[in-house]
Formats: C-alpha cells, sequence, structure tokens
C-alpha cells in the first residue's frame, strides 16, 4: 500500500472497506498500520477515503490494540494525532457496547496522554475521555476516579458543556 500507486491504493482501500463491511470472520486489522501514513501524507480526498476504511477497520476488536500500540510506543506527532482523531471520530459514533468493549485497552493511555506537552494530544486526549464519561459513566467512572483532580475537574467542565 505505501508503495503502490494512488490507483492501486484506491483499490486496496475500496476491497478493504467492502471487506470490512461485509466479511466479520476475517480480520483486516493488521493494515491500519501501513493505513497510518497514507493517512497523513494524501490528498484531502484520499485521506478521508483512507480515515473512512480505517473507522470501518476499527469495529474489529483487533485493530484497536494494535492503533494503541503504535501510540505507546511511537513519538510521531503527526501520527499519535492521526490515531487519535480517529479514536475520538469511533468513539463519537459508535454503540455504547462498542464503547464499553474499548474503554479498558484505552483508558490508561488516555490518561497518560492527558499529560502529554503537545496540546493537540492533550486536547484529543480529553475529548475521548469525555466521550467516554458522556457515554458509558458507570464503566467509566474507575478510570476516572485514577485521574488527577485537575484533569477530572477538566473531563467534567467539558462533559457539562457536551451535555448542554
Amino acid at each position: 500500500m505505501q508503495n503502490g500507486t494512488q490507483d492501486q491504493c484506491h483499490i486496496i482501500k475500496e476491497f478493504l472497506t467492502t471487506g470490512a463491511m461485509n466479511c466479520r470472520g476475517i480480520s483486516f486489522s493488521k493494515l491500519a498500520e501501513p493505513m497510518l501514513s497514507i493517512l497523513m501524507n494524501e490528498s484531502r480526498v484520499e485521506r478521508e477515503k483512507t480515515e473512512e476504511c480505517l473507522l470501518l477497520l476499527m469495529n474489529d476488536p483487533k485493530t484497536i490494540p494494535i492503533l494503541i500500540s503504535i501510540l505507546e510506543k511511537d513519538e510521531n506527532e503527526e501520527k499519535s494525532h492521526s490515531i487519535l482523531s480517529l479514536i475520538l471520530q469511533y468513539v463519537t459514533k459508535s454503540t455504547l457496547r462498542q464503547i464499553s468493549s474499548m474503554l479498558p485497552s484505552v483508558a490508561d493511555v488516555l490518561s497518560s496522554l492527558i499529560k502529554s506537552e503537545i496540546v493537540g494530544i492533550r486536547r484529543l486526549s480529553i475529548m475521548i475521555l469525555v466521550e467516554f464519561k458522556c457515554k458509558v459513566p458507570k464503566e467509566f467512572t474507575p478510570y476516572f476516579k485514577k485521574l488527577t483532580i485537575s484533569h477530572q475537574k477538566l473531563i467534567n467542565l467539558y462533559s457539562n458543556k457536551r451535555n448542554q
């Protein structure tokens, strides 16, 4: 995917989109990482198509842990920003069941990222935690209690604004 032509990448994305929607028993999660570089390097139209494909791949329970492991070990700000943006979109659009199932795998990483020196990373991490608090408050409570008081207040402030 990274070395192919734009047309080849488009065909692969179409295949993945169709496959992710229609072939529930087949996992395409391993393709999430190579697609991140396409997400960061293409035109706006290609970025949107790649983002759409990645969001579909995130329905596979194996994809989010792959993205989280990239977040944990990769220092690339642009890549981290892209992953967090995808997670925010996914959490915003997902069912309560999907959100509840992903919460344990992302909460601790997000808790560390809200301390990032990079404003965009902090902001996205907070916004994802706000979505968890608003959508699955009972499941989020144990993770919320582990946060510092200032982070709890910030999440409460944003969740109150979101609910108005």
